[in-house]
Parts: structure tokens; sequence; C-alpha cells
């Protein structure tokens, strides 16, 4: 639902892109920003720290925005569920007064 109203799969990522592009940019661009700064160093260190740290800032943006709108819907689907979780799901359901194996 958006604003109240029933929405498709498609409206609603595209909604979630929408309202959230703007503060991770912004987040993710005064991190990068602040890290490019170490650039001015005179440590070459501390350079290749900032210089590495603000393009993996913003590579991992640009992988959020790519990668983020399809493990939505693959989740939404049902895809991603954990093999593991599931067993651990199912032992607690058992019957009141069952043994349960601790994990």
């Amino acid at each position: 639902m958006i604003d109240g109203q029933p929405a498709s799969r498609a409206a609603r990522v595209r909604w979630t892109m929408m309202t959230s592009v703007r503060p991770l940019l912004i987040a993710d661009m005064t991190t990068a920003f602040s890290l490019f700064i170490n650039c001015t160093a005179s440590l070459p260190a501390i350079v290749q720290f900032g210089l590495c740290g603000g393009l993996l800032i913003l590579l991992n943006f640009f992988l959020v925005l790519a990668v983020m709108p399809a493990l939505l819907v693959i989740s939404e689907l049902g895809y991603l569920r954990c093999a593991r979780l599931q067993r651990r799901l199912s032992r607690m359901r058992q019957p009141r007064g069952a043994l349960r194996e601790i994990a």
C-alpha cells in the first residue's frame, strides 16, 4: 500500500527507491567526502586509505541502487528463505511438553 492505496509490486519498489535515494545519497556523499579529505595528508598510507575508502563508499551506493530492488522483489517472492532458519522454526513449533533440542 502506498498512501493507503493498494499498489503493484513495481509501484512499491519504485516508491521505495524514490524515497530512499536522496537520504542515501546525502549520507554516502558526506562519508565519501570526509574520506577523500584524507587524500591531502602527507603520509601515503593515509592517502591510500582515504582514496580507497571514499571510492568504496561510492561503489557501495551504486551497488545498493542496482541490487537492492531486485533483492526486495526476490525476497517478497520467497526465494531468499534460509533452510537453517526454517529447520529452527519447525523445531520451535513442537507441541508443549515435547523435548526441544538445544542448539
